[in-house]
């Protein structure tokens, strides 16, 4: 009886340590056939590398969208720089990447603005100290569309109530958006 039972014992652990170790005649642990053959060459991508491609494409799609003036770059209706877009003009000049990213203003509608708009952003650059002529310019519209309307002042509030968890832009009521700022976590 003894010895059946160590038998017993036995069998069930060289039962269970095949079933373990994958080498049966369909899928082992976690549906892995430890006994497949793998072709030459077939080493898996280093952990995170997927992740690096991605962030690179939107690192680079982000530097194109450095050069793209919207139309709340400019004040109202006319073809005057508002102050962000001043700053963005010296940043661009400042960082040299005047001639590596494209230079786009979006267009209002109206060519002659539109004109008007693209010659005041080549004076901006020279007197930056840039020359940049205005054929440099594009008029087009953005890779990167803005929002507006409603959507944009869902996302504005969004931005500002998710802001207070330490991803916005400010902390706890920072910023210019009425009072509370974009990421900053006040009452919108």
């Amino acid at each position: 009886m003894r010895y059946q039972s160590k038998l017993f014992v036995s069998g069930g652990l060289l039962a269970m340590f095949l079933t373990l170790s994958g080498c049966r005649s369909g899928q082992g642990i976690c549906h892995v056939d430890r006994c497949a053959d793998v072709p030459s060459g077939a080493i898996p991508a280093k952990p995170g590398s997927h992740l690096c491609e991605w962030q690179q494409a939107q690192v680079q799609s982000a530097s194109i969208d450095q050069g793209v003036f919207y139309q709340a770059d400019f004040v109202g209706n006319t073809d005057q720089l508002s102050p962000a877009a001043e700053v963005q003009v010296a940043r661009l000049v400042e960082q040299g990447a005047v001639g590596t990213v494209p230079l786009i203003v979006e267009p209002s509608g109206d060519p002659h603005r539109d004109a008007g708009r693209v010659t005041m952003l080549a004076s901006a650059f020279s007197a930056a100290g840039a020359s940049i002529a205005a054929e440099q310019i594009q008029v087009a519209y953005p890779p990167a569309l803005g929002l507006e309307g409603f959507r944009a002042q869902q996302v504005a509030r969004q931005a500002s109530r998710s802001g207070n968890q330490g991803g916005g832009q400010g902390q706890n009521g920072g910023g210019s958006i009425s009072g509370s700022g974009l990421g900053g976590g006040g009452f919108f």
